[in-house]
């Protein structure tokens, strides 16, 4: 799992996710529960970064952070929006799922874009924070 994937939610490519010795259990049935565990855990503390690196400033790394995540300059990246609007995504698609889970349409839980009931307490917490510092801003 890029860490770089999780700060800004774009999916990876087949390259990137491999990793030794997985390959003769990648996509098989027995390995997506795990992977979809791992991708949950990393996605949090991914989150947790944002939130600790915010709130506990990081000498002489002041500017860049409130460039990435708080700076609302039509040219800055605005980080936290989007992690903000990715947690409400993963929320909305776990919540609707969560309600009926033969949903055909749906995609199967996988940690990143659908969640476990558990998960989805946990990221509404760190959803929760994140507003907060985005309202101090």
């Amino acid at each position: 799992m890029c860490f770089r994937s999780l700060l800004v939610h774009t999916p990876l490519t087949p390259a990137i996710a491999d990793e030794a010795g997985y390959e003769t259990r990648q996509g098989s049935e027995i390995a997506r529960l795990p992977s979809a565990l791992y991708t949950e855990r990393t996605y949090f503390r991914a989150r947790a970064f944002i939130i600790h690196a915010l709130t506990h400033p990081v000498a002489g790394l002041e500017a860049e952070l409130h460039w990435l995540y708080l700076d609302q300059a039509d040219d800055a990246p605005k980080l936290l929006d989007r992690a903000i609007e990715a947690a409400r995504d993963i929320l909305a698609k776990s919540k609707k799922s969560g309600e009926d889970e033969m949903l055909q349409d749906e995609e199967p839980r996988d940690g990143l874009r659908r969640v476990s009931v558990g998960a989805a307490i946990q990221l509404r917490r760190q959803l929760d924070k994140m507003l907060a510092l985005r309202d101090k801003r």
